[in-house]
C-alpha cells in the first residue's frame, strides 16, 4: 500500500500564545460533517442530542392552579366580610374542572388543583380557622396580594414557546418536557460513530498476566473505550491496537474512514522515527488543521479533517495526556460534530488549597483531588505516564500561562465523562 496515495495537505492556522488551545479545536469543529438525524419514540431518545426544538403544545400550567392547600377566595369579598367567608364546597379534585364559584364564598382547593374563575387568591389552610361551614382569617395572617398562591395559566410557558432548543442533550429534565408537552416522538442526531486505534509496539494486551519488563499493558484502549461508552451520543464501532508500521496504520485508518465519523488514534503523533500517525492521516486524505498546541500534557496533539468531513484526532500515547485531552478538548468538539449547540465545558471554578506554579507560554492541566465543591488539592505527579496519580484524582484544573495564586481555575471532573 502506498502511504503517499494523497499528497500531504495542511490547513494549519497560525496559533498565537494569546489563543486558547480550544480555539484550534473550535475552528476544526466548524469544518466537520455533523451527525445524521433520525426520528425515535421519545422514550428511546434519552441521552441523545435533539435535532428539533421541543415546543409547548399548550400553556404551562394549562389552567390557574393553586400553589398551596387552602381556600380560593375573592379578596375584596373577604375584606368586606371582615375576614370570614362561608365555605361553598371544594374543588372537584385533581384533573377535574373547578366548581362554579360565588365571590362571597370560599372554595377548598388542593395544591395543583384548578382555581375557579373569579377567585383572585388562595389562602393557605394554616392561615385560617375552619369551622363546620366557614373560614376565618387568623389575626396574625394577612390577606394575600392579588394572584397570591396561584400559579397563573401560562406563566411557565405559552403555547408555541420553545421549551428545549435543538442541539441539547436530552437529559431527564428534557425527557420530562417531552412528556408534558405531548411529544411522543422526536428527531435526534444519530450517535457519532467512532473508531479507536491504539498504536505502540511496546503495548501488550490487558489480559496478559505476565508481561515482559520491556513492555506495558495497553491502558489507553480501555480508558478511552470507557470514556466513549459513557456518552450516549457517541458510539464506539471498533477499538484495536495497530503496529507502528505506516502501511498497517494506513490500512486500519482507511477501513475506519469508511463507516466512522470520527477516528481517534493514540500514539505516533510526535516526531520520532516510529511516529507515523500524521503520515498515515495525510495519506488517507486528511487535511491537518493543527499539530502541536501550547498545552501540558499533550503538546503533540494533532487534528485533521477527513475526505468526507470526518474528525481525525491523534492523541499522545501517554495515558495522562490522552485522558485529559479527551475530557477537556476532544469531548467538546465531538459534541459539536454530534449536533450539539452547547459543548461540555469545565464543571466549575475552584480554588487551590495552595498556590500553583504556572508555565510561561503553555496551558497546564494538573490533576487534583476535590476537597469541597469549590476547593481542590494538587496531586504531585511524575509526568504524563503517571497512571497512579491520575487514578487518585477527581479531575484536573486548567492553569493559564503566567497565572498565579490559588485561583479560581477551571475544574474538569472525570465523572462528567
Amino acid at each position: 500500500m502506498n502511504v503517499s496515495a494523497h499528497p500531504p495537505q495542511s490547513a494549519e492556522s497560525p496559533f498565537s500564545r494569546a489563543d486558547h488551545p480550544r480555539l484550534a479545536f473550535a475552528r476544526m469543529a466548524a469544518k466537520l460533517a455533523v451527525a445524521d438525524c433520525c426520528t425515535l419514540p421519545a422514550d428511546q431518545a434519552a441521552g441523545l442530542i435533539s435535532a428539533q426544538p421541543v415546543v409547548a403544545d399548550r400553556p404551562s400550567p394549562p389552567f390557574d392552579a393553586s400553589a398551596v392547600d387552602g381556600y380560593a377566595v375573592c379578596r375584596a369579598a373577604l375584606k368586606r366580610a371582615g375576614g370570614t367567608l362561608p365555605i361553598s364546597g371544594c374543588s372537584s379534585g385533581m384533573g377535574q374542572p373547578p366548581p362554579v364559584f360565588s365571590s362571597d364564598h370560599a372554595v377548598a382547593v388542593a395544591t395543583g388543583g384548578a382555581v375557579p374563575a373569579g377567585a383572585d387568591a388562595v389562602i393557605p389552610v394554616e392561615n385560617v380557622c375552619v369551622s363546620a361551614d366557614a373560614i376565618t382569617l387568623r389575626p396574625e395572617a394577612a390577606i394575600p396580594e392579588s394572584g397570591g398562591n396561584i400559579r397563573g395559566k401560562g406563566e411557565n410557558a405559552r403555547t408555541g414557546d420553545t421549551i428545549v432548543p435543538a442541539g441539547r442533550v436530552l437529559l431527564p429534565p428534557a425527557t420530562a418536557a417531552l412528556a408534558a408537552f405531548g411529544h411522543t416522538r422526536i428527531t435526534v442526531h444519530r450517535p457519532l460513530n467512532i473508531t479507536l486505534i491504539v498504536t505502540g509496539d511496546e503495548l501488550s494486551s490487558t489480559n496478559v498476566a505476565a508481561v515482559s519488563p520491556w513492555r506495558i499493558r495497553d491502558s489507553n484502549g480501555p480508558a478511552l473505550t470507557a470514556a466513549i461508552q459513557a456518552v450516549k451520543w457517541l458510539k464506539l464501532l471498533r477499538s484495536g491496537r495497530v503496529a507502528d508500521n505506516p502501511h498497517t496504520l494506513l490500512s486500519a485508518l482507511t477501513t475506519a474512514l469508511a463507516d466512522s465519523r470520527c477516528v481517534i488514534l493514540t500514539g505516533g503523533v510526535s516526531v520520532g522515527t516510529r511516529d507515523f500517525t500524521r503520515q498515515a492521516v495525510e495519506a488517507a486524505g486528511g487535511i491537518v488543521q493543527f499539530h502541536r498546541l501550547p498545552i501540558k500534557p499533550g503538546r503533540p496533539v494533532m487534528g485533521a479533517v477527513g475526505p468526507q468531513g470526518q474528525c481525525l484526532l491523534g492523541l499522545p500515547g501517554n495515558p495522562v495526556s490522552a485522558q485529559i485531552l479527551f475530557r477537556a478538548l476532544v469531548l467538546p468538539m465531538l459534541a459539536v460534530q454530534a449536533g450539539g449547540g452547547n459543548s461540555p465545558a469545565a464543571d466549575a471554578m475552584v480554588h487551590l488549597s495552595t498556590p500553583a506554579e504556572s508555565l510561561k507560554s503553555m496551558y497546564w492541566f494538573r490533576p487534583v483531588r476535590r476537597l469541597t465543591p469549590d476547593r481542590v488539592q494538587l496531586i504531585p505527579g511524575r509526568g504524563s505516564g503517571d497512571i497512579p496519580m491520575m487514578a487518585d484524582s477527581d479531575g484536573f484544573v486548567e492553569i493559564a500561562p503566567e497565572a498565579a495564586g490559588t485561583g479560581p481555575y477551571p475544574f474538569y471532573s472525570w465523572s462528567a465523562v
